[in-house]
C-alpha cells in the first residue's frame, strides 16, 4: 500500500549573500494512513522548516515530497498547518474564525453551520461559539484553533509545537482531548514538540532528528499493546522509551 506522505532526499538551505547555511540533510520519511509521527530534535535544528516544506509553504533546495503520489508544490486545505500561536482572528467569533476556513475552502453555504457545531462539540467548545478570542482562556483559544484546523477535514493534520505556549495541566488535558479525536477520525497527523512525554502519548512512532542540518537519526515506533495501556504514561514500558529517546537527543546535544 503507497503510504499517505512520502518526504524522498529533502535538503533545505537559506542563502544569504555568500553565506549558504544547510538546515536539512537528506530527510527520508514516510507516513501512512492514520498513523500519528512526531518529529523530535535538538533546538534549531530544521522541525518548523521541514513541517513547512510538507504543508508547501517553502520549497526544498533537493528531494521531493509526495501526498498521496501527487508532489507537494504549493499549499493546500487537505494539509492543514497548526502554528505555536494559535492565530485566530480577533475581531472574529470563534464560530466566524471557523467558518473562515470554510469559505476559503469553498464549503456550501448550507454545510457550514453543522460542521462549525460539529467540531465545536467534538473539542467540548460548543459553549464559547459567541465569544471572541480575548474572552478565552489560552487552553480554550487553542482548543478553538484545532476545532478549525480539524473542520477542514484535512488529508493530513500537522502541528508545530502546538500546546507549548500552555500550562502543564492545560497541555496534558488537550493531549487526552487531541488522543481521542484522532483515535476516533482516524487522522493522519504528523507533528513536531520539545516533550518527549508529549510525544509517547501522541505519536504511533517517534523522529528523532539530529542536530542541524537535520538528518533522521532514529525512528522509535511505540509498540500497540503499549499505546493502548490506559495508564501508558505512568507505565514501565512508557520510562523506558522516556529514556531511550532521552539518550538519542543527548547524544546529539554533546556532539553538536
Amino acid at each position: 500500500m503507497e503510504s499517505k506522505l512520502v518526504i524522498s532526499n529533502i535538503s533545505k538551505q537559506f542563502q544569504n549573500g555568500n553565506l549558504a547555511t544547510q538546515i536539512l540533510n537528506n530527510v527520508n520519511l514516510s507516513v501512512d494512513e492514520g498513523e500519528s509521527i512526531c518529529l523530535i530534535g535538538p533546538n534549531a535544528c530544521g522541525k518548523t522548516t521541514l513541517m513547512q516544506i510538507v504543508a508547501g509553504l517553502l520549497q526544498p533546495t533537493k528531494g521531493k515530497i509526495l501526498h498521496n503520489g501527487g508532489l507537494i508544490e504549493k499549499p493546500h486545505w487537505k494539509r492543514t498547518l497548526l502554528f505555536q500561536d494559535h492565530n485566530l482572528f480577533p475581531w472574529k467569533t470563534i464560530s466566524e474564525n471557523i467558518v473562515f476556513g470554510l469559505k476559503a475552502k469553498g464549503t456550501c453555504k448550507s454545510s457550514q453551520a453543522d460542521i462549525v457545531d460539529k467540531y465545536l462539540a467534538m473539542l467540548k467548545i460548543q459553549d464559547f461559539a459567541n465569544y471572541y478570542p480575548s474572552q478565552l482562556s489560552g487552553g480554550t483559544k487553542q482548543k478553538s484553533a484545532i476545532a478549525r484546523a480539524l473542520a477542514m477535514e484535512p488529508d493530513i493534520l500537522l502541528l508545530d509545537e502546538p500546546f507549548s505556549s500552555l500550562d502543564m495541566q492545560s497541555r496534558e488535558l488537550l493531549q487526552i482531548e487531541l488522543q481521542r479525536i484522532i483515535k476516533e477520525n482516524n487522522q493522519t497527523m504528523l507533528f513536531v514538540s520539545h516533550s518527549i512525554d508529549e510525544a509517547l502519548v501522541l505519536a504511533d512512532k517517534i523522529v528523532v532528528l539530529s542536530s542541524a542540518p537535520a538528518r533522521v537519526k532514529s525512528v522509535v515506533k511505540i509498540l500497540k499493546k503499549h499505546k493502548e495501556n490506559p495508564d501508558f504514561r505512568h507505565s514501565e514500558s512508557f520510562l523506558n522509551y522516556r529514556k531511550k529517546i532521552w539518550e538519542l537527543l543527548k547524544e546529539e546535544q554533546i556532539h553538536a
